[in-house]
């Protein structure tokens, strides 16, 4: 779960950012 945490901080720099773009994330991520 915490390594979700992590991931979900890279979204939130996106989102935060203003642009809401698929980013290509690896299968990590997606783990």
């Amino acid at each position: 779960p915490y390594r979700n945490s992590h991931h979900w901080q890279h979204w939130v720099l996106i989102l935060d950012s203003g642009k809401m773009k698929p980013i290509e994330m690896p299968e990590e991520f997606i783990k």
